[in-house]
């Protein structure tokens, strides 16, 4: 892993050296076929939002068990996209990882009385880096991927204790040994991109982090493993193109149909004038032919005659049974408005039946008989008294006058 970095450098250099590149028109982006030019506009930047497993590789690690450990971490992105294959990328990221010495193993030089090494470190993490992503025979929805970049890390040592480590004076390192919190980091990507819509996809990146120090444990020189401290992640993104690129126009190539050189003169010809032909004088038709004419349009008329009063009786057919239909809608229309007042009268009562009767000025005459009151008229066409007072100007303490004709409301009980 100690030449990976640059050897995929050499490899992301040598594609694209061998791709080459064709000169288009500044903000826009072309690309032809063998009878059209595609013109595709916009400069549309990708925003990456990604979920990343990070796992520490140093001086407590042991890879038969800490090859599966992976503490949570986050990363932005920011990228170009365009037709070609490589593309500049800007991460920043942040996270962090902890390990500890395994007791069954020997990771760590022997301790002395001024110097005890820490067993257990939890350390955090920030970075930024910018990197060259190469697409590996991309299509239409999938895009494979390498990429690399250098940047800077960011790292804050702690022990057991949440004590900052990269103090000088705690202990853990002999005397003299000092370092920063802050180192160059080299790293480097392959991954897969899925494109959902033109302006979303998703992804999914290894990506090895080489640091150049060897303090992101707070081990150096009393640990036994060579060389520095990294770390590896494993990130699921979400990437989002507020404005993807889109296809104007297809502009058709010009292409002569014979190879012209580039010495030759082209020379316009001069159209040719038509030709002037004489204009023959018009002759006077035979009568005989007119008559014929005449008898043929005849024929005609008489035809389509017959074929419109053909159409004007299939015309009739039609609206009589169009008039038909709509007769028998508008009948089982009123039958069922006449359905739904029988059943709306049943459900009323004698009160409603006379207000109803009121309103409506619909009445019904009575003539007054030897015997009848003003009870027994009211119980009998099931009105009120009142009403019956209040429609005739009658007095309540005087008796009925035999012969006198009364106003009352119809509610459907018939004088006798």
């Amino acid at each position: 892993m100690k030449y990976g970095f640059f050897l995929l450098l050499i490899f992301c250099y040598t594609f694209v050296g061998a791709q080459g590149t064709k000169p288009v028109s500044r903000g826009a982006v072309v690309s032809s076929t063998s009878d059209t030019i595609t013109r595709k506009s916009g400069k549309p930047i990708q925003i990456g939002l990604g979920m990343m497993g990070i796992n520490y590789v140093g001086d407590f690690t042991d890879q038969r068990l800490d090859k599966y450990r992976a503490y949570p971490g986050a990363n932005i992105s920011i990228q170009t996209v365009s037709e070609k294959r490589l593309h500049a990328q800007f991460n920043i990221g942040a996270g962090s990882f902890a390990d500890q010495m395994d007791t069954k193993t020997t990771l760590l030089q022997p301790s002395t009385a001024d110097v005890v090494p820490n067993s257990f470190v939890y350390t955090s993490i920030i970075y930024g880096d910018v990197r060259l992503k190469y697409l590996i025979f991309p299509t239409n929805r999938l895009k494979p991927f390498v990429s690399a970049g250098v940047g800077g890390l960011f790292f804050s040592p702690q022990d057991a204790k949440s004590r900052n480590l990269s103090e000088p004076e705690n202990g853990t390192r002999p005397e003299g040994e000092e370092y920063s919190i802050f180192t160059l980091q080299a790293p480097a990507s392959i991954g897969l991109e899925v494109k959902a819509t033109p302006g979303l996809s998703f992804g999914l990146a290894y990506n090895y982090h080489f640091a150049a120090s060897d303090y992101l444990d707070n081990i150096s020189s009393l640990g036994t493993r060579k060389g520095g401290d990294h770390f590896q992640t494993l990130q699921l993104s979400v990437c989002i193109t507020p404005n993807p690129i889109k296809e104007e126009a297809e502009i058709p190539i010009y292409k002569p149909k014979k190879p012209v050189k580039a010495d030759t003169l082209i020379t316009l010809k001069e159209p040719k004038k038509p030709k002037k032909e004489p204009i023959e004088p018009v002759k006077p038709q035979p009568k005989e032919d007119v008559v014929v004419f005449e008898e043929e349009s005849e024929k005609q008329d008489s035809l389509s005659t017959e074929d419109m009063q053909d159409l004007s009786m299939m015309m009739k057919g039609a609206s009589d049974w169009v008039a038909q239909i709509s007769k028998g809608a508008v009948e089982a229309e009123e039958e069922e408005k006449r359905e739904a007042e029988r059943e709306a009268e049943l459900k009323m009562t004698d009160e409603q039946r006379e207000e109803r009767a009121v309103k409506n000025q619909s009445f019904v005459y009575y003539k007054i008989k030897a015997g009848d009151s003003l009870e027994k008229i009211a119980q009998r066409f099931k009105v009120k008294k009142e009403t019956i007072q209040s429609l005739n100007n009658l007095s309540p303490t005087k008796p009925l006058p035999a012969g006198m004709t009364l106003k009352l409301p119809d509610v459907g009980v018939e004088p006798k």
